[in-house]
C-alpha cells in the first residue's frame, strides 16, 4: 500500500486511504479495518512491514415475499441485527368469491441468524351480501 523511510526511533505513519477488503460473499461476511499490525504507535527499530487487521461480521439475505413469489423486500441484514419489513402491507389475490386479508408471516422472525425468505399469509373470508330497497 506504501513504502517509506523512517529513522531508527521515530514513528511510522500512513497516509494512504484506509484500507479496505472485499466482502466475501460465498462466506457472507464483511470487513471492517481495525488497526495495524504490529502497532504503528511503537518507535521502528529494524525494517517493518504492517499489515491492516480487519474485524469481521456475518450478514444474511432477508426475502420478504407475497403470496404468489413476487419479492416485496430484499436486504441484507448484519447478524444478530434486528429483521424489519419496511414496505406497504401485502394484498391477497383478487377474487370474486372471496376477500383476502394480510393474516402475517408464514414464520417467526426477530433478529437475523441465517438467510431467510418470509412469505406473506391471507386469510379469505366470504363477503356478507346485502339487498338494498329503495323506497320512495
Amino acid at each position: 500500500i506504501q513504502t517509506s523511510y523512517v529513522d531508527e526511533g521515530k514513528y511510522a505513519t500512513y497516509n494512504g486511504s484506509t484500507p479496505t477488503r472485499p466482502t466475501d460473499e460465498t462466506l457472507q461476511e464483511r470487513y471492517e479495518f481495525s488497526t495495524w499490525y504490529p502497532s504503528i504507535i511503537t518507535p521502528i527499530t529494524k525494517n517493518t512491514t504492517f499489515t491492516p487487521v480487519f474485524t469481521t461480521s456475518r450478514y444474511y439475505k432477508i426475502v420478504f415475499k407475497n403470496w404468489d413469489g413476487s419479492i416485496l423486500q430484499s436486504s441484507y441484514v448484519d447478524e444478530g441485527e434486528t429483521i424489519e419489513y419496511l414496505g406497504a402491507t401485502p394484498t391477497g389475490p383478487v377474487d370474486e368469491d372471496y376477500v383476502y386479508e394480510f393474516a402475517g408471516w408464514d414464520k417467526e422472525f426477530s433478529t437475523a441468524t441465517s438467510n431467510m425468505t418470509i412469505t406473506a399469509t391471507f386469510k379469505s373470508n366470504k363477503p356478507t351480501m346485502f339487498t338494498l330497497k329503495l323506497t320512495d
